[in-house]
């Protein structure tokens, strides 16, 4: 059951969150129904083709080259002393 401020809002599709067991076991069944079709069969499919488009990117190519560059720069970069950023730590926003 959904709970929290959204619910009774219309998100900007136009669908209405209902927070219901009964609407979440309707959205469920959609989204299993387009997922056992051919419509689904077809985004897996689209969904292979671009993971091997940027896994060969990320091999070789300028997207490759701008992120090292980028890595480059912020390791580059001056940090405060003690900086989650500086030591590697993930910092949550």
């Amino acid at each position: 059951m959904r709970i929290g401020l959204n619910v009774g809002r219309t998100t900007a599709r136009g669908v209405k969150i209902e927070g219901t067991e009964d609407a979440i076991r309707r959205e469920m069944n959609e989204v299993v129904g387009v997922m056992i079709s051919e419509k689904g069969e077809g985004m897996r499919k689209r969904a292979r083709e671009v993971r091997e488009i940027v896994l060969n990117d990320m091999m070789e190519g300028p997207s490759s080259d701008n992120m090292m560059s980028l890595g480059d720069v912020g390791r580059s970069w001056p940090f405060e002393r003690d900086s989650p950023l500086q030591s590697g730590r993930a910092v949550m926003l």
